[in-house]
Formats: C-alpha cells, sequence, structure tokens
C-alpha cells in the first residue's frame, strides 16, 4: 500500500500473476522480488519485514527497476533505425588455451562460460566496434546488468565519434579485456 500510495508512481498491479512484469513475494519474513511464475529465484537482495525501512527500500528497488525498463526499452521508431550493416561489433573471449576466439552467438544469444580464476568465477570479453559505413558514426555503449545496474563508462568519451573505416575497442580503465562476473544472485541458486 505504501508504494502504491507514492506521487508519480507507475506500479500497475495486475490480478493474474502471469500479466506481471515482476512480482512482490513475502516468504519467511523477507519480501523479495521475482519474475512472474519463478517463485524460488530472486532478483535483488531480501528485505527483512521487521525493517522499518522495507517500505521505503521496496518503492527504491522498484523505482531503481522502472528506469532500468525505460532505459532497455528504448528504440529508434522503423523509419528512423540505422541499418545493422553499418556497425560491426565483435566480441571475443580466451579459450583455456589462451587463444583468442570469437564468442559463440546463436539466435542473438551468448552462453558465457565462466572459469574459476584464483577462487573466483569469471569471464573476460574483448568488444570491437568498427563503422563499416561512409560516414561517422556517434556510438554510445551502455551495460544493462540483471541486477538492474547500468554502466556507460565504456568509450571516452562516453558518446564517442567512430570515423568511417575505424575500430574501437570497449574498455575499462585501459584494459579492453571485460571483467564478467556473475550476479550475485546467480551464486543463490
Amino acid at each position: 500500500e505504501y508504494i502504491l500510495g507514492l506521487p508519480g508512481n507507475a506500479i500497475e498491479t495486475v490480478t493474474e500473476e502471469s500479466a506481471a512484469l515482476y512480482v512482490l513475494r513475502f516468504r519467511d519474513g523477507n519480501y523479495y522480488i521475482t519474475y512472474p511464475d519463478d517463485p524460488n529465484r530472486p532478483l535483488c537482495l531480501l528485505i527483512r519485514s521487521g525493517d522499518p525501512k522495507a517500505p521505503e527500500k521496496l518503492a527504491a528497488i522498484f523505482k531503481h527497476i522502472s528506469s532500468w525498463e525505460f532505459i532497455r526499452n528504448i528504440e529508434n521508431p522503423g523509419d528512423n533505425k540505422l541499418s545493422p550493416k553499418l556497425l560491426k561489433v565483435e566480441i571475443n573471449t580466451r579459450s583455456e588455451s589462451g587463444s583468442v576466439e570469437p564468442l559463440k552467438i546463436a539466435k542473438g544469444k551468448a552462453a558465457i562460460h565462466f572459469k574459476k580464476i584464483k577462487g573466483e568465477w569469471k569471464e573476460e570479453l574483448q568488444i570491437k566496434l568498427t563503422n563499416t559505413a561512409a560516414e561517422n558514426l556517434y556510438c554510445a555503449v551502455l551495460y544493462l546488468s540483471a541486477n538492474f545496474e547500468s554502466f556507460a563508462g565504456f568509450l571516452h568519451p562516453r558518446v564517442y565519434l567512430l570515423e568511417s573505416g575505424n575500430t574501437v575497442s570497449l574498455q575499462i580503465q585501459g584494459n579492453d579485456w571485460l571483467p564478467v562476473l556473475p550476479e550475485p544472485q546467480m551464486k543463490w541458486y
């Protein structure tokens, strides 16, 4: 009730769980959020029901998810879309032997195979953008995590002028091998 009564609330309640994008659940004294029909895999940290700030914390999580969904769903209308042939995206990984090879992508999905390195599960990816168009392009890259976080610091500047025929590698702190770690909730199940 607290969340629904907030000014500017954009949460819509539904009677059928399958019609929801996200579900607020209560179990064993904890509130948590899941996808519909998936009650055993929380999408965020649990919030104790006895926490006096539980309503505010839940409202903040839903507001954050709402912003994340807004960004995730931004797209140009049909006649304003760029041709996918204008920008070549290469994603590389390292094999067990250390050689560089393209990440396998099937039907628009890539499976990341985490490796245990010094006691930590992780992978490293190298991502390159090449402008194959005859004109210059302005590029921005946004990473949206399964944890409802976003990061835009892969290009410098963040909106990058990629001249025709040129290639740029995504980087973090000058390193073009980007660390990929499983989200904390992935360890829960």
